[in-house]
């Protein structure tokens, strides 16, 4: 029977650089969004132009690199009292 000590030995070491590495490579490659099918992302649309998603309409007022800022004209949400002007992620998926 072999000791816990001789077969911690047996591990190949991960040093600083291979993590380095794979974290550099990984932010390198980076995610590929796509959207939906029917569907675009906020950032994609014009500025000014109206936009739809599950029961709420709103209008595109400005974007930066993370965000868009939106007034939502409408809510059709019975759950939801969101109204007015907000921040929400470029990448949210709208409808065409």
């Amino acid at each position: 029977m072999k000791s816990t000590k001789s077969m911690e030995s047996l591990k190949p070491l991960i040093t600083t650089k291979k993590i380095n590495n794979l974290a550099k490579k990984a932010l390198l490659d980076g995610p590929k969004n796509i959207p939906s099918k029917k569907m675009m992302f906020l950032e994609d649309k014009e500025i000014g132009s109206i936009f739809e998603l599950k029961g709420i309409k709103g209008l595109l007022i400005g974007i930066n690199d993370s965000s868009a800022q939106v007034v939502i004209i409408s809510n059709d949400n019975e759950d939801s009292i969101l109204m007015g002007k907000l921040r929400i992620g470029a990448k949210t998926e709208v409808f065409k």
